[in-house]
């Protein structure tokens, strides 16, 4: 499985998935992103070519963001998993069933920029 420099979006919203690439790329310059629209492309991408980091919306289509983490963590995966979502209560469970960190939409630029470094250094991003 390759890891190197790979980063999974897994957004419903064209535009909120549009400003999740820029802010990524903004952040780690020379990543490979891979963008989605719903939960079962961003695992079949995440089994073919894994992932440095996942940032995953909770309300996919096919299948949402948190049915995503609960496979990926039933897999014993260990990659770091941002879910987002707009419902706050959502926070708590997503932590529960092993996401890293939760984001509430809206987000700010540089809030999810801080927290992309804070899961995932530069130096780590870049690693393998």
């Amino acid at each position: 499985m390759v890891v190197d420099r790979h980063i999974v979006i897994a957004e419903h919203d064209d535009d909120v998935r549009a400003l999740l690439e820029q802010v990524v790329l903004h952040t780690y310059p020379s990543v490979r992103i891979s963008s989605v629209a719903d939960g079962v492309a961003a695992l079949g991408i995440f089994q073919q070519s894994g992932a440095k980091l996942l940032l995953i919306d909770a309300e996919l289509p096919k299948q949402n963001g948190l049915d995503v983490v609960r496979q990926l963590r039933s897999c014993n995966a260990t990659v770091p998993i941002i879910v987002l979502s707009v419902d706050d209560t959502t926070a708590e469970q997503a932590l529960s069933i092993g996401a890293t960190y939760f984001v509430a939409k809206p987000f700010g630029m540089s809030e999810m920029m801080q927290t992309l470094l804070e899961i995932l250094p530069l130096e780590q991003a870049y690693e393998g």
